[in-house]
């Protein structure tokens, strides 16, 4: 997946969240895993913000102080220049090869969207902290 905001491309793969990214989002968001997709999925800022904060500090962005890591109140975007798209819609665009940096100009009349993702529980159990599926 795909996802830009002012004008940043990141590859994010949701198959690849260790606990403890999760408990940070948990403690930032109040959101379960299960929540916080479901949020990401319904336009949900707060999830869409959380999002970002995980792959900033992914690519090793500092608070603005430079003293520690990037804190989930620093986050700031555009909020219409958010779009969440899956590879195949990515590839759709000028996208990145395979390889590339992770971050390009996005396409600035791209509306924001939102896919599923695989946080979720598919074998039916009913616990919605359970993140792997």
């Amino acid at each position: 997946m795909k996802v830009s905001a002012d004008g940043e491309i990141y590859t994010f793969d949701p198959n690849r969240f260790g606990n403890k990214e999760l408990m940070e989002i948990e403690k930032a968001t109040g959101m379960t895993a299960v929540k916080w997709e479901q949020g990401l999925n319904g336009g949900s800022m707060i999830a869409a913000t959380a999002l970002i904060w995980t792959l900033r500090k992914r690519l090793g962005q500092r608070s603005a102080d430079g003293s520690g890591p990037l804190t989930f109140d620093e986050v700031e975007f555009d909020a219409v220049t958010l779009d969440l798209m899956v590879e195949d819609e990515a590839e759709g665009k000028d996208s990145p090869p395979e390889g590339s940096s992770d971050t390009t100009p996005a396409d600035p009349s791209s509306t924001p969207t939102t896919t599923t993702s695989s946080l979720s529980s598919t074998d039916g159990d009913s616990d919605p902290g359970n993140a792997t599926g």
